[in-house]
């Protein structure tokens, strides 16, 4: 009876504020991730697990105190029982365990954690700009908040800056957006041969993407450029991805 899923709300609103206080139970169930090898050798698969059940309560609000600005805030507080992670957290000073016990997963008990966000936003005729910023700590496995589970970056943030404008009575729309991501630092197990796991840093980095599209009647054609300053990305341990990508792409829309 106690693996059940709930989800409760309250929405206020009025010509300026607008708000939400919302409450959810989610459980989830051991899938494939869990029972399976992971391909890039981050966990040791574990089957027999008990369901994870999570309890999450958030508040939201946003203000519009201008013409075209707009301010937001947001709160939440998590709380997962039986949590499917592995029972050790790499610390630059913890560094190495057994490889069973830095990367086998098991209902590792109660994880407690908390975040918060705030945000700003302009919005004019043809121009758009927005920026967010978030900041969170995960405490480890036993129902405190004390220490910090390192595997999550503590604070992230996005800012988006776009234009876009429509030209030959409507026939041809030029639309640019320029993202600008950036996350903290992390930590991760690796394995090694003699069945120990050595701790290893991710650094934090940023991702700054420029796209154009270009809209003809029925048509959309897409240029994307993604990490055009080159920065150096780690996301998993001996994982780099290649530093600048870029495709492009048309979609035809049929209408109706």
């Amino acid at each position: 009876l106690t693996a059940w899923d709930a989800r409760g709300a309250l929405d206020w609103t009025d010509s300026v504020w607008t708000g939400s206080a919302q409450y959810s139970r989610t459980v989830k169930l051991p899938d494939e991730e869990v029972e399976r090898p992971d391909p890039l050798l981050r966990t040791l698969p574990a089957p027999g697990l008990l369901p994870e059940l999570r309890d999450l309560a958030e508040l939201r609000a946003s203000v519009a105190p201008l013409g075209g600005w707009s301010l937001d805030a947001s709160g939440a507080f998590v709380q997962v029982h039986q949590a499917i992670q592995s029972l050790q957290a790499p610390t630059a000073s913890d560094s190495v365990t057994t490889r069973d016990q830095a990367l086998r997963l098991s209902n590792a008990g109660q994880v407690l954690g908390w975040s918060g966000q705030m945000g700003v936003g302009w919005r004019g005729k043809r121009t758009h700009a927005r920026t967010q910023w978030a900041l969170g700590w995960t405490g480890l496995p036993g129902g405190s908040l004390s220490r910090r589970d390192t595997r999550l970056p503590q604070w992230q943030s996005r800012s988006n800056l776009g234009w876009s404008r429509g030209l030959l009575d409507g026939r041809l729309r030029v639309q640019l957006d320029a993202d600008l991501r950036t996350w903290g630092e992390s930590w991760t197990w690796t394995g090694s041969q003699d069945a120990s796991a050595h701790a290893v840093r991710l650094p934090s980095s940023s991702q700054m993407d420029l796209e154009c599209q270009v809209g003809i009647r029925t048509f959309v054609i897409d240029w994307r450029i993604e990490n055009i300053f080159d920065e150096r990305q780690v996301p998993a341990a001996g994982w780099t991805p290649p530093g600048i990508r870029a495709g492009w792409g048309i979609t035809w829309n049929f209408g109706g």
